[in-house]
């Protein structure tokens, strides 16, 4: 049986040298049929950067900034391979070795959610590290079938609908835990305000827009009970 090909999706707004780390620990590995890297109308100076990565299919919204879930679904709509894998671009301790045997993990799941193994504490210890992050392996067919639901809502609301429809359509998936895996807190990137700015906009924008509060806990409850029955740990 052939083994499913991968193609990986990176939405970037104003990211710097970091990002190419990220890439890198992508690059030349079998499964992934191609990575694509999707500039949301970033600065030039960081689209200059981004040019001159080799490797790499880049995508750009020239007009102006349309936020992560557009970004996201640029992204699907040029890739080509039988699964999406979504990637943060601003993600630190991220090496080729926590992709070895990752294609293997796959079996017959729809997606997988994949953690930051290093991540702050108080996300891990409240299981934010399992619901909101950016890294994830979906189906294409899942993401083809049902583009409304997921990409024509708000610029941050990708994570939570992806929650919703595991859980109200029964998705098989599993969770893949990256020993050593992080990002860099928005404060870091920024300025303490423009970072507080940017996770309050996350916050409403993505998570309280999009449901009504009790209803988020609900499915937020449902799918940690589930990952904290079928976590696997990869990457060590």
């Amino acid at each position: 049986m052939n083994k499913p090909t991968i193609s990986v999706v990176i939405p970037a707004y104003n990211e710097g040298e970091h990002i190419k780390s990220v890439i890198s620990a992508v690059q030349n590995i079998p499964q992934f049929k191609e990575v694509i890297l999707v500039d949301d109308h970033s600065k030039p100076e960081f689209e200059k950067m981004y040019q001159n990565i080799e490797g790499i299919t880049l995508l750009r919204h020239k007009e102006k900034n349309l936020g992560k879930t557009l970004a996201m679904n640029t992204g699907v709509e040029y890739a080509s391979g039988d699964y999406i894998l979504f990637l943060d671009a601003d993600l630190t301790g991220l090496t080729q070795k926590h992709f070895i045997g990752f294609v293997e993990s796959i079996g017959d799941n729809d997606v997988i959610r994949i953690a930051r193994g290093a991540d702050y504490g108080w996300a891990k210890f409240v299981g934010l590290t399992y619901v909101v992050g950016g890294e994830q392996l979906i189906r294409r067919e899942i993401l083809a079938n049902n583009h409304d639901y997921f990409f024509k809502d708000s610029r941050w609301s990708f994570e939570p609908n992806l929650n919703e429809y595991v859980t109200k359509h029964k998705l098989k998936f599993a969770i893949v835990e990256f020993a050593g895996v992080n990002h860099i807190l928005k404060m870091k990137k920024y300025d303490p305000i423009t970072g507080f700015l940017h996770d309050m906009e996350f916050l409403i924008d993505g998570i309280i827009r999009k449901f009504k509060v009790f209803k988020f806990f609900g499915f937020y409850f449902s799918i940690l009970k589930q990952i904290r029955e079928r976590k696997i740990i990869s990457g060590k």
